[in-house]
């Protein structure tokens, strides 16, 4: 099953999105020929949630951070339309689909310009979530998902996006599911995205929002003495079944539930 033609992108409110965003979707979509636009904002998320995945509704309703919105919104539409996503900051000057072959159910990028990396094998660098494809139902996608419900309702990583719904949560899912996976995934690198590819585009007060909002919680949730997650990680607002366990026992169990 070859990764379908949907250009996906998000932002959480198109009323308030900025003209240089409204400009990279359309060069986007001159660029990709023959693709369909999925424009996903709060609203169509929420009613996708309601519809597939309604005991994730009622958590997606209490993030409060609209970059940790947009990153569990992209894996939700990304499992229920599948196609290509991009952060909305992307202008797309080839098609995605030439990345990819027919029989290549994902495709995901590493950062391998990040300067953590430097002097180290590409393979080191860490897979990001601004641009992923993926077919509608993937079982990788949904496991992305699963494990950010994980997340948000035991209240892990309430400080921290990235591990929690973003690039760190979609990193770790690909180390997990490397060899299950690997005969229909392909990884690109993003230094040949950018170059050939596609042109970023910025606002610079939007793009740098989340760092600070996430300091005051991601959801609105009260701690149990007070103790925040990341002095015990794996404890706060967890039941008792899962504090005997060991963290990936513990996700491990609860995907199973959720199943």
């Amino acid at each position: 099953m070859s990764i379908p033609h949907n250009l996906i992108v998000f932002f959480h409110d198109r009323k308030v999105m900025p003209d240089i965003f409204h400009q990279c979707v359309e060069e986007s979509m001159a660029a990709c020929t023959g693709f369909k636009l999925v424009f996903l904002d709060d609203a169509a998320v929420i009613d996708l949630l309601n519809e597939h995945f309604p005991h994730l509704s009622e958590w997606y309703v209490k993030i409060k951070v609209p970059a940790a919105r947009a990153d569990l919104g992209r894996l939700i539409g990304l499992y229920i339309h599948g196609g290509f996503y991009s952060d909305i900051t992307m202008a797309w000057q080839m098609s995605p689909a030439t990345l990819v072959d027919d029989n290549h159910d994902l495709m995901l990028v590493r950062r391998d310009d990040s300067p953590a990396f430097k002097g180290h094998p590409p393979e080191a660098a860490h897979v990001i979530n601004g641009i992923i494809g993926a077919t509608a139902q993937s079982q990788f996608i949904l496991q992305c998902i699963k494990r950010s419900y994980f997340f948000l309702y035991h209240g892990f990583f309430n400080f921290s996006i990235g591990p929690m719904m973003g690039p760190g949560l979609v990193s770790e899912t690909h180390s997990q599911m490397m060899e299950q996976i690997a005969d229909r995934s392909i990884i690109r690198k993003y230094t040949e995205l950018k170059e050939h590819y596609f042109r970023a585009r910025r606002d610079n007060k939007i793009n740098s929002q989340w760092k600070i909002q996430q300091r005051d919680g991601i959801v609105d949730r009260s701690y149990e003495n007070g103790v925040e997650p990341i002095q015990q990680l794996w404890k706060i607002n967890a039941p008792s079944e899962f504090n005997r366990r060991s963290p990936l026992q513990r996700i491990a169990q609860f995907l199973r539930k959720t199943s």
